[in-house]
């Protein structure tokens, strides 16, 4: 987890990259959803960056934001600064 030096709408930005081997079994699926909705009830956005094989969290709410990664990517840094801009302000 990374708490990231932006605020958008006058909230922290909370983000987490998910990478399949480590987030695959589904005690791990669990764990996510538990530790994004615990950052949630406390105020926080939450962006999670996922590899492209891992299922989508069953997260509903304005201030979470998912995007799929591809984990041949040259670099996770590119769509982890575009994912903000526009989203919860």
């Amino acid at each position: 987890m990374t708490l990231l030096g932006s605020r958008v709408g006058g909230r922290q930005l909370i983000g987490e990259y998910d990478g399949a081997y480590w987030h695959r079994e589904p005690a791990k699926v669990l764990t996510d959803v538990r530790k994004t909705a615990d950052l949630l009830a406390a105020g926080y956005l939450v962006v999670r960056l996922r590899e492209d094989d891992l299922p989508p969290l069953e997260i509903n709410s304005t201030r979470y934001l998912e995007i799929r990664v591809y984990s041949a990517a040259p670099s996770h840094r590119k769509p982890w600064r575009k994912s903000h801009h526009g989203w919860a302000s």
